[in-house]
C-alpha cells in the first residue's frame, strides 16, 4: 500500500528579519526567569512596547556591561515553553528582545545543572 500521508516537517517559531545585512550575535546573560499565563505571554509578544510591572520590578537586573554583555530576564509561556529575551536598559517595556523558540527545554536543562537561576512563575 502507498502511502499519500506528507512526512512529517520540522517547524520553527522564529522572528525572520527583512534584508538583514549581519547576524553578529549578542552575548546575553539570563539573570532572573518569569514564568508567564499563556494570555499574559501573549500580549507581551503582541505589545512589546506596552509597560509591563514584571520588567520594572526587576528593570536593574537588566543593563549592558562595560564588555557589552546584556543582562537580560526571560520571560517564557507555561504552556508551550516559548520565551522573549528582554534587556529594558532601565526602561519598563522589552526594549531589547528576542523570540525564544523553547525556552522552558533550554531551562530545564540548566536547573538539571544546579545553575543557581531564579524561576517566578507569575499568575
Amino acid at each position: 500500500m502507498i502511502s499519500t500521508k506528507e512526512p512529517e516537517k520540522l517547524k520553527i517559531k522564529t522572528c525572520l528579519n527583512h534584508k538583514a545585512t549581519n547576524y553578529e550575535p549578542s552575548e546575553c546573560v539570563v539573570e532572573k526567569i518569569i514564568t508567564l499565563p499563556t494570555e499574559d505571554f501573549q500580549h507581551l509578544l503582541n505589545e512589546p512596547l506596552d509597560d509591563y510591572n514584571f520588567i520594572k520590578e526587576n528593570r536593574m537586573m537588566m543593563y549592558s556591561d562595560a564588555n557589552e554583555v546584556s543582562h537580560c530576564l526571560l520571560a517564557y509561556d507555561e504552556e508551550s515553553g516559548d520565551g522573549l529575551l528582554i534587556n529594558a536598559e532601565g526602561y519598563d517595556y522589552a526594549r531589547y528582545s528576542a523570540y525564544i523558540s523553547n525556552a522552558r527545554e533550554m531551562i530545564q536543562h540548566l536547573e538539571q545543572e544546579h545553575s543557581g537561576l531564579q524561576t517566578v512563575q507569575l499568575l
